[in-house]
C-alpha cells in the first residue's frame, strides 16, 4: 500500500508549483521524489526563508512530525506540499509554522486509521 500511496503522491512536478517547485528541486534534484526529515527541515531553515537562526531540539521535533505526517521518516513530496498549503508560501513557512506551534494552533494528526477507528461507533 505504502508504495501505490508513495507512486500516486510524491511526483512533484504533479504537486508543485513556482517557489516551492525551485526549492525542492535545488535541494534534491531534478526528479527528487523526497527527502529524510532533517534534510527538509536543514532546507526550510534556510537564511533566506527563515528568521531563526536555529531550532530547539523540541521544536525540531514537533516541526519533523508535521512534514512527515506518515511516519516514515522520509518526507514525501506530497507532504512538503501539504505543509506549504498550511504554512506557506516557502518563505516564512517555517516561522508560521513555530508560532502556530506555541499559540497551541496546531497540536498534531490523527492518522486515518485511528480516526476511523475511533468514529466506528460514532453516528454521521
Amino acid at each position: 500500500l505504502m508504495d501505490t500511496l508513495r507512486a500516486t503522491f510524491v511526483d512533484p512536478p504533479t504537486w508543485m508549483h513556482g517557489q516551492a517547485m525551485s526549492l525542492w528541486q535545488a535541494a534534491f534534484g531534478p526528479h527528487g521524489k523526497g527527502a529524510d526529515v532533517q534534510s527538509v527541515l536543514g532546507v526550510l531553515m534556510d537564511p533566506r526563508l527563515c528568521t531563526r537562526a536555529s531550532l530547539n531540539p523540541d521544536d525540531r521535533i514537533a516541526v519533523g512530525k508535521l512534514l512527515n505526517f506518515t511516519r516514515t521518516g522520509y518526507v514525501s513530496a506530497y507532504e512538503f506540499c501539504v505543509f506549504l498549503r498550511w504554512f506557506g508560501p516557502v518563505k516564512g513557512a517555517m516561522d508560521r509554522c513555530l508560532e502556530a506551534l506555541a499559540d497551541g494552533l496546531v497540536s498534531g494528526f490523527v492518522p486515518a486509521v485511528e480516526a476511523s477507528t475511533l468514529l466506528r461507533s460514532k453516528r454521521a
